[in-house]
């Protein structure tokens, strides 16, 4: 190895620490899918139910253990790592939403229980306030009809469909992955008792037989070994291509992107205390952030995924910095890895915003 690069390993070793010396975390905030859950929609068929004994669309035990882990993850960034808030709760530094859903609201409790661990809760005169020192920690939501921060595909259901119908399912990618499964669909129709006539007709069908497979839940009558992969394939390729086009995640994210500028220009202000903003939601809701910031995924988020967007102080300016499921996200709008100097950032979002304006509208 020459001189010259030993010296440029070595000056580049010196910049990391320096950075790390200087870097101080000011502000973050986490969007979280819920953990593993029941089928959204039974099959219609009688045949093939499933007795799904905690309902439809329901958490289940294995979906509160993932969010109490990642509840455990969290507090070693934040709160022994980073130091952004304090060991033991402070409302005026955290705030946690949810959409207004079993799941979601479930699996934002679970996630606390990992990040407020036993033992930090509060003391009355040196006795504990709840047993085993539990920390309760309010979780706000929202109706869904009035959710537009985290249930805007809900609100602006039309226009999400208008635009998958323009950008979605007439690609190249679609009409291929469809013509390629279409000898299935009368099968499968038959096995679900759902209308199966076209790809986006099967989501629901894949779903089921996805979490059948994950839980050893016995599998449809008539369902061919080469089916039942095709569905397994297809479960995470449908949904992560429908909230692909960058127009679709602006129209879902515009209104989070906005509330996650406006709460980081706070924290750079000092006008805020809140320094964690924790959001409990949807797969939807990250493949539409991932999208609308130019990074769209390829495979649906899997149960507890996570994206954080992180605001960093360094020699007095300021970063964003973005993780998806421990991993830094790199985005298009510098030649800068990991950090992003946040007004260049702010305005891409800002434009993000502003390109998007549809009229609000609900399905019945």
């Amino acid at each position: 190895m020459s001189k010259f690069v030993m010296k440029i390993i070595v000056l580049l070793f010196i910049f990391q620490i320096t950075l790390s010396a200087s870097e101080k975390l000011i502000f973050a905030s986490v969007l979280f899918r819920h953990g593993d859950r029941t089928p959204t929609k039974a099959l219609l068929n009688k045949k093939n139910a499933h007795n799904w004994k905690l309902g439809l669309g329901e958490l289940t035990p294995e979906g509160m253990h993932q969010e109490y882990k990642l509840g455990e993850y969290l507090n070693d960034r934040y709160i022994k790592h980073f130091t952004l808030i304090p060991e033991n709760y402070n409302s005026n530094k955290i705030y946690v939403r949810a959409t207004d859903v079993n799941r979601t609201l479930m699996s934002a409790e679970s996630l606390l229980y990992g990040f407020y661990p036993l033992g930090t809760g509060p003391l009355i005169n040196n006795k504990t306030a709840l047993p085993y020192r539990f920390q309760p920690v309010p979780i706000h939501s929202a109706l869904t009809l009035n959710d537009k921060l985290l249930s805007s595909r809900m609100i602006y259901t039309h226009e999400v469909h208008k635009l998958q119908k323009k950008l979605v399912y007439n690609s190249k990618a679609w009409l291929n992955m469809q013509t390629g499964c279409q000898n299935y669909f009368k099968n499968w129709a038959v096995i679900s008792g759902f209308k199966i006539d076209n790809l986006k007709d099967v989501k629901f069908l894949a779903s089921n037989i996805f979490i059948r497979e994950k839980h050893g839940i016995k599998q449809p009558k008539g369902l061919t070994n080469t089916g039942k992969d095709t569905l397994l394939k297809l479960a995470s390729w449908i949904h992560a291509e429908q909230y692909k086009p960058q127009a679709i995640g602006m129209l879902i994210s515009k209104d989070l992107i906005k509330q996650i500028i406006d709460t980081a220009k706070k924290s750079i202000k000092d006008k805020s205390a809140c320094k964690l903003f924790l959001y409990s939601a949807h797969d939807t809701n990250i493949l539409g952030l991932m999208s609308a910031l130019g990074v769209p995924l390829d495979k649906n988020p899997h149960y507890a995924s996570f994206m954080a967007i992180e605001l960093y102080e360094i020699n007095k300016k300021y970063f964003i910095k973005l993780i998806y499921n421990k991993k830094e996200v790199k985005l298009h709008l510098s030649n800068t890895d990991g950090y992003y100097p946040f007004n260049t950032f702010a305005n891409y979002c800002n434009k993000v915003v502003q390109n998007v304006s549809p009229r609000r509208t609900i399905d019945n």
